[in-house]
Formats: structure tokens, sequence, C-alpha cells
């Protein structure tokens, strides 16, 4: 059970970093 939850917390952290890359990018260009 316990792993389920770390894996799902450590999925969504990935996400996460995917996710503030490209916002980053993002608002890079518009500058």
């Amino acid at each position: 059970m316990r792993k389920q939850i770390i894996n799902a917390l450590e999925e969504l952290e990935k996400v996460g970093k995917m996710k503030g890359e490209v916002f980053k990018g993002v608002m890079y260009r518009r500058k």
C-alpha cells in the first residue's frame, strides 16, 4: 500500500518537473 503511494508521488514529481520545464520555456520565449 505504502509503495503505491510513494510511486504515485514520484510520478507526479516527474510530470511536475516536465511541466515546469515547458512552462519555463514558454515564459522565456515571451520575454
